[in-house]
């Protein structure tokens, strides 16, 4: 599950390149589902909100 710490990040890289860097942290070969579920879907489901 991907969360940042907008917007006290920017105090040292834009929004953009946090969320780049985790694409480059994360597995080679997700799949588009898999990146899905890390971006929003995990978060949604465990929070119970409706997407």
């Amino acid at each position: 599950m991907y969360g940042s710490d907008w917007p006290v990040c920017l105090l040292a890289a834009e929004y953009s390149e946090v969320y780049t860097l985790l694409q480059h942290t994360l597995p080679q070969g997700l799949s588009e589902a898999e990146l899905e579920d890390v971006f929003g879907n995990n978060a949604a489901e465990f929070y119970r909100l409706e997407v």
